[in-house]
């Protein structure tokens, strides 16, 4: 009996060294695993800076049969040092990626900026009706060209290459080229490109910019007709686009030159309507003028 009580006690003292080192093994799996994926990790932030990582971690040689697991924690405590220096080295990568990211965000907006300043302000000062001085108040000046006729330019400057910077925007950068034709006056030319901007890019924001300037590139130009159908497309077609109200007193103006008052009036009428005080500081202070032009009533 007591042979039969002895060899029980050491059947169930056997399975405790057998438990601790499968434990052993699923730790050592695990850190395996975090070894890995800190690798992978690694190599997608650091890009070619990786090696620090296994610079870190010396595994150590395995420890003869029956002596001391000290090493084997040893070795372990090395590995989960290194990861969580590995994984502080990458978390200061990321924190530093992100800084420079909205450092580059921010110039980018402020570029912007700047630029559609600058735009508004070039385009402003080139309105193809402006007012003529007199003594008692400014009259503009009225094209009573007879309807649907299409009146040449004096004279057409020779077509010179134009180029932009190159923004990483395509459709900004195309914008660009287009303005600057219309500022040397290449009328043909910028309604050209401007109009290619719309049909590449029509969900961009410069779409309702370039349809407007294709328009005016049109009237200064001197095809008032084709002007009117350009600045009738982008109001309807677009709008809530930034051009829009400036599309409808261009389209006005252009039905003035075609002596169409009529319709020109009720064209301001809408604008009025419809932007109201939404319209910005060029289209307000240009609207009364134009409807003096157009001889529309009060």
């Amino acid at each position: 009996m007591r042979r039969l009580l002895i060899a029980a006690l050491l059947l169930s003292a056997t399975p405790a060294p057998l438990a601790a080192q499968e434990t052993e093994r699923a730790v050592d799996r695990r850190v395996e695993r975090l070894e890995r994926q800190v690798r992978t990790l690694e190599r997608r932030v650091l890009g070619a800076n990786t090696g620090v990582f296994e610079a870190e971690v010396t595994p150590t040689a395995a420890p003869a049969t029956g002596a001391p697991a000290a090493s084997q924690v040893s070795d372990l405590q090395l590995r989960i040092d290194a990861l969580e220096r590995t994984l502080q080295t990458i978390t200061g990568q990321v924190e530093q990626n992100g800084y420079q990211l909205r450092q580059m965000q921010e110039a980018l907006a402020q570029y912007r900026a700047a630029t559609d300043g600058r735009l508004v302000g070039l385009e402003g000062g080139r309105a193809p009706v402006a007012p003529a001085a007199s003594a008692v108040e400014p009259t503009p000046e009225v094209d009573v060209t007879p309807a649907n006729r299409e009146v040449a330019p004096s004279s057409t400057p020779a077509a010179v290459p134009i180029s932009a910077p190159a923004t990483g925007d395509p459709a900004e950068d195309a914008y660009t080229i287009g303005f600057r034709q219309w500022e040397a006056k290449q009328y043909e030319a910028a309604a050209e490109t401007l109009k290619a901007v719309v049909a590449r890019y029509p969900k961009h924001r410069r779409a309702s910019w370039a349809q407007n300037l294709a328009g005016r590139a049109m009237l200064d130009g001197g095809k008032p007709a084709a002007a009117a159908e350009l600045f009738l497309a982008n109001y309807q077609k677009m709008p809530e686009g930034e051009r829009a109200a400036d599309s409808l007193l261009f389209l006005g103006q252009s039905l003035t030159r075609l002596n169409k008052l009529e319709q020109a009036c009720r064209v301001y009428d809408e604008l009025n309507d419809v932007y109201g005080g939404a319209m910005r500081a060029f289209v307000r202070d240009q609207l009364p003028g134009a409807r003096r032009a157009a001889k529309c009533k009060a």
